[in-house]
């Protein structure tokens, strides 16, 4: 049996995956990740809070299908594109650099740099 991790992504992130126009996930490439393989499974989630602050998970399962591995978010964009990230076309560069600097330290990125994990619904 394939491994299965378990990658969460914002509301947003998660909504463009489910309209199928987001098929990466960028993460610092840390230690941790490098167990990833093509053909494990991936378990993406989403925390929504409701307007009485109730927790809801939202869960869909994946399986990896490409790594890709970059030095900077610039050229990860470049490879990729804006939108197979789960950003929309329009979306400013340095905004999407801002955006995940949210997520990933600038420190973590020049250490480790950064994986795409291409991924197809299961």
């Amino acid at each position: 049996m394939k491994d299965i991790y378990t990658l969460e992504v914002d509301l947003k992130v998660f909504e463009r995956i489910m309209q199928g126009k987001c098929s990466y996930i960028a993460l610092v490439n840390k230690p941790a990740r490098k167990v990833y393989s093509v053909g494990n499974f991936i378990d993406i989630k989403t925390v929504i809070v409701n307007e009485n602050g109730v927790l809801k998970t939202e869960l869909v399962k994946g399986k990896i299908s490409n790594l890709l591995f970059f030095e900077t978010v610039k050229e990860l964009i470049e490879m990729i594109g804006k939108e197979k990230i789960g950003y929309t076309k329009n979306a400013n560069v340095d905004k999407i650099e801002d955006a995940m600097t949210l997520s990933f330290s600038n420190e973590d990125i020049e250490m480790y740099g950064l994986v795409a994990v291409e991924f197809e619904l299961v």
